[in-house]
């Protein structure tokens, strides 16, 4: 996206996120700054983290954060943009990033390319995104 990034990820405990995205921002931040010639903060504001607890939910997430470049116009297809790791779910590309959750996997490839062509309400994300 070009103003905020989406990413679905599940840690082994409760301080992975944290740790995660502390070392991302650092690095990110090092890496632009030297090669902008600039200094100072990158990042308008801290990250936001929000618990998946369900399959259901999950799912939503996902569909939500793949259909979002094709939403702002960035894509005319989720498989199309290129920092999506939609293509990668539905077998068209690999990437040694991403392993695929259990939910998605018992869920199905098939089933979820079906999931991203419905354009079923998308209040369920948003509602949860609320909280």
């Amino acid at each position: 996206m070009t103003n905020h990034v989406h990413l679905l990820v599940t840690p082994q405990d409760g301080e992975g996120c944290p740790v995660l995205m502390k070392a991302l921002a650092q690095r990110y931040s090092f890496y632009f700054n030297k090669r902008c010639n600039r200094t100072g903060a990158l990042w308008e504001a801290r990250y936001h983290a929000s618990p998946i607890l369900s399959a259901e939910y999950l799912l939503a997430c996902m569909r939500y954060i793949e259909l979002n470049p094709v939403h702002a116009g960035l894509a005319s297809q989720a498989v199309d943009y290129p920092w999506s790791s939609c293509a990668t779910n539905l077998g068209l590309r690999t990437n040694d990033v991403i392993t695929p959750h259990l939910d998605f996997v018992a869920f199905g490839r098939d089933a979820y390319a079906e999931l991203l062509r419905d354009p079923a309400d998308e209040e369920l994300v948003s509602d949860r995104h609320r909280l």
